[in-house]
């Protein structure tokens, strides 16, 4: 027969001081809140989802991206066509010039050369000027196409209960993924249905 007076194990609150079962209650209750809260964070850390995305692949398949570049694409190649317009033209002075130098007076070589380079400079500011615009028009068109898709990345996200979705550049800042992590498709094909 078990001898309850005389264990260890079991409590007597008839022989306890009040003030020490009081410190046995709060023990206690520590402990279970100790345990509650193990078991909470263990859940929660078990539930986080974490994924990434590979950044090249959804700027370069991304409709909207690629809408963006083709009017880039399109402009530019108007551009360079007014360039090349210009080079030829600078060329074909340039050309008469040689050809015409030996039999010119003095008065005129000045006033072909100064031709010349007028013309050479009207190039020069024309071509800088169409890079300007070209990377101003780059920047114009992507900027709401990548708040567009982070914006698209934050909707799945939240769908689909991840709590962080990484972005990741060829040989850039994630150094290992389980291919189960990559997302990149499914979200790739939840902002083109979007879009």
């Amino acid at each position: 027969m078990l001898n309850w007076k005389n264990n260890p194990l079991i409590i007597n609150t008839h022989t306890m001081h009040h003030s020490t079962f009081k410190n046995v209650i709060l023990l206690t209750s520590f402990i279970a809140a100790l345990y509650a809260a193990g078991i909470s964070t263990w859940r929660e850390v078990k539930q986080d989802k974490i994924a990434y995305v590979n950044s090249n692949t959804l700027l370069l398949e991304y409709a909207g991206a690629k809408e963006a570049r083709e009017k880039v694409e399109a402009r530019t190649t108007e551009w360079n066509k007014n360039i090349q317009t210009l080079e030829d033209e600078l060329k074909a002075m340039n050309d008469a010039y040689k050809a015409e130098r030996q039999e010119l007076k003095a008065e005129q070589l000045a006033e072909k050369e100064d031709a010349l380079r007028s013309k050479h400079q009207e190039y020069m500011k024309y071509k800088h000027s169409v890079q300007q615009k070209a990377e101003e028009l780059e920047v114009e068109l992507t900027q709401p196409v990548l708040e567009e898709l982070n914006r698209y990345i934050a909707e799945y996200g939240t769908e689909k209960g991840y709590r962080v979705i990484l972005g990741t550049l060829s040989g850039g800042n994630i150094l290992y993924g389980q291919d189960a992590a990559d997302i990149t498709t499914d979200v790739l094909n939840y902002a083109n249905s979007r879009s």
